[in-house]
């Protein structure tokens, strides 16, 4: 009887535990999805620098796919900013996403280089 009143005890306390590590990595990804709107919006900042560098954010945070958010992107990148991408991308390993094509359509001409850049490192 103790025996079975120990092996319920210690399932709850599994299925207690499992439901705080649950709780706790959806406050993660809250917190996250949080982070990642802000950097979002700071594409639009009017400071280069710090449009860029959410680019740079985005990028180790999504991989490629952050590349989306770009298409409207209006501001010029300079080769340094473009250059400081292009390692970030090659020191993070960051894996290729068809995604990045999008910017090839994009009216910012420095989108553009970006993008035929981005892919001719991939090929």
């Amino acid at each position: 009887m103790q025996d079975l009143i120990l092996y319920i005890v210690l399932i709850l306390l599994c299925v207690v535990v499992y439901l705080l590590l649950n709780q706790k990595k959806n406050k993660d990804e809250g917190k996250n999805n949080e982070e990642l709107e802000r950097l979002k919006e700071a594409l639009t900042n009017s400071n280069k620098k710090i449009a860029v560098e959410a680019i740079i954010a985005l990028i180790k945070f999504n991989g490629l796919a952050a590349v989306v958010h770009l298409k409207k992107f209006n501001t010029t990148i300079d080769e340094w900013s473009q250059a400081l991408i292009l390692s970030v991308i090659k020191n993070n390993k960051v894996p290729y996403d068809s995604q990045v094509e999008i910017l090839s359509t994009s009216n910012n001409k420095s989108l553009q280089v970006l993008a035929s850049r981005i892919i001719q490192f991939y090929k």
